[in-house]
């Protein structure tokens, strides 16, 4: 029988910091994780909704902030479940999907992150990563919270312009499709702009890799990036031996 680590690790007077916090997160956990998955949770005042398979996701302004899937199958049948779940969705529509399987690896891990999860807790599962992991994305989610609540959610250059709230994009003023991960890409570099980043530093904002993973995922979307936003494309500038920049001429 595998076996696997469950570190707690978290006082038990745990300051209720989400206790104001009016969005829900929503759990698809296995039995035997649903406890260890629970108590930290639940000390920290969150809004908790438990379920056996993940839902569709709601409509716009939907009060879920967060999925949490927490199984301790195979990371193929954990991944294909994942897969489903994204195709059933609206592109841009679901809140981030934190995955929690403390029976794999970190390597494992990036078949979840490839087929569709915002982030992971392997093995050990160690629940101060967990709540800070859970924080990080909630956080996230304020790109689709109200405007008057999220004032910063428009980004602009002189050619590109993007709308974090209705997670649209335009392009010398026309519809610039993209897909989920060229649009976070995009609003990573926007936000970033003229700063030099590392590809461990995109890798771990945008795709919530770990240090140290090797992957030609960022540069392939990289090339796609640039491809779709044409001559605006030569803004994305590759930094030889460290990562990108992103250069934003000033509006004419």
């Amino acid at each position: 029988m595998a076996r696997y680590s469950l570190e707690k690790e978290y006082p038990e007077s745990a300051p209720k910091a989400a206790s104001s916090n009016s969005l829900k997160i929503t759990l698809a956990c296995d039995g035997k994780l649903k406890n260890e998955i629970l108590e930290p949770l639940q000390l920290q005042g969150y809004r908790l909704e438990t379920l056996d398979s993940l839902p569709a996701p709601g409509p716009a302004g939907s009060s879920v902030g967060l999925f949490v899937l927490a199984r301790t199958s195979s990371v193929a049948k954990m991944a294909d479940e994942i897969s489903a779940w994204r195709q059933n969705s609206a592109e841009g529509e679901a809140p981030p999907l934190l995955c929690v399987n403390p029976k794999i690896d970190r390597i494992s891990s990036i078949e979840l992150l490839d087929a569709g999860a915002d982030d992971v807790v392997y093995n050990p599962f160690n629940a101060r990563i967990f709540l800070a992991r859970i924080g990080a994305l909630l956080r996230r989610r304020l790109w689709t919270q109200p405007a008057e609540e999220r004032p910063a959610h428009r980004l602009k250059t002189d050619s590109i312009s993007m709308d974090l709230l209705s997670r649209s994009a335009s392009l010398l003023g026309q519809p610039l499709a993209l897909s989920r991960l060229e649009f976070d890409l995009l609003a990573y570099f926007l936000q970033n702009s003229e700063a030099v980043k590392s590809k461990t530093d995109i890798l771990k904002a945008v795709w919530g890799y770990p240090d140290g993973v090797q992957t030609r995922t960022l540069d392939k979307h990289v090339e796609s990036l640039r491809r779709k936003l044409g001559g605006s494309g030569e803004s994305v500038q590759t930094v030889h031996g460290v990562g990108y920049r992103f250069h934003s001429p000033s509006p004419s």
